[in-house]
């Protein structure tokens, strides 16, 4: 991916979402820029807004067009990364708002497993846009691992990927039954991105770090 993939993106949201009529994605992409100006992916060294922009757009390949959706992809870091962006003051809906919040991750409230499968709870508890936002959202960050992780933080991410998420996808095909074939292949691509970056070996289906819905 280069700026002008970055750019492309952009333009072609802007475009469509005001062919369709998507006024949430309009609002959301000049506010998605506005909150990621200035920072920059690891690794790649592109404008952060390209990871956003990336899993919008990724969704759209998926054959979802829907304005919630393309918001929620393009919001999704926002409160994460910046608290105090004036993210409740936006009009976007309240059910993207709810979305956005269930997508931040709260660090240092619990202990970091016991925060990770509340945080993955409250997600699988929530509707379809929400959970496909989350698995777009690791798929994207598995592609991007090469070059921004070290060894070390790139086996905690995967051993993260395999514990909370491989419970997650069974779970998804079964709730969002019309979004099936979705969740299907974004299990499929993530599993196919752990397989590449796990060079050691240990972060298997059979293996024992695969854990249960238990958060207390």
């Amino acid at each position: 991916m280069s700026l002008e993939d970055v750019e492309n993106m952009y333009q072609e949201l802007e475009v469509l979402s005001k062919q369709l009529g998507f006024t949430n994605t309009q609002q959301a992409l000049p506010f998605a820029r506005r909150v990621h100006e200035g920072k920059f992916r690891r690794g790649n060294g592109l404008p952060y807004i390209s990871h956003p922009l990336f899993v919008t757009m990724y969704m759209k390949e998926l054959g979802i067009i829907n304005d919630e959706a393309w918001a929620t992809g393009l919001l999704h870091d926002t409160v994460e990364d910046e608290p105090h962006c004036g993210f409740d003051e936006q009009p976007f809906s309240d059910s993207i708002k709810r979305r956005v919040h269930l997508l931040d991750f709260q660090k240092g409230l619990l202990e970091k497993r016991k925060a990770q499968l509340l945080y993955i709870k409250n997600i699988l508890a929530d509707d379809w846009i929400t959970n496909i936002t989350k698995d777009v959202d690791r798929l994207h960050n598995l592609s991007t691992t090469k070059g921004a992780f070290t060894p070390s933080k790139l086996e905690d991410y995967l051993d993260e990927t395999v514990a909370l998420f491989y419970p997650a996808f069974p779970i998804q095909q079964q709730n969002f039954l019309e979004h099936t074939k979705a969740f299907h292949l974004l299990e499929t691509c993530i599993k196919d991105y752990v397989r590449e970056l796990d060079t050691h070996g240990q972060f298997q289906e059979d293996n024992k770090r695969i854990l249960n819905y238990k958060a207390s």
